[in-house]
């Protein structure tokens, strides 16, 4: 569009206009779509995290059960923590 203005300097403004306008419409949908896979990365987290409650229940590990309450996830991260911090210790015979 901007080359054809070469031959028609007069038109230069309405076609700044319009490169404007669907670069600002470009910005948004590319907005919009970080917005969705963001949202989509965080659903699948969140199936994870329900995942690894529900086996960690089944194997009757205490402090897990089926949450979404920030606390609860966070004491499930210190049990976690402290399990694989027991796992690695060396246990006198």
């Amino acid at each position: 569009m901007l080359q054809s203005c070469q031959t028609k300097p007069h038109n230069l403004p309405i076609v700044e206009t319009t490169i404007e306008r669907e670069k600002i419409t470009l910005e948004r949908r590319c907005e919009e779509e970080v917005k969705k896979r963001d949202m989509k990365i965080i659903l699948d987290l969140d199936q994870k995290v329900m995942d690894q409650q529900v086996m960690l229940e089944r194997a009757g590990v205490p402090g897990f059960f089926v949450t979404n309450k920030r606390q609860d996830i966070q004491l499930q991260m210190y049990l976690l923590e402290f399990i694989q911090r027991l796992s690695h210790m060396d246990i006198p015979s």
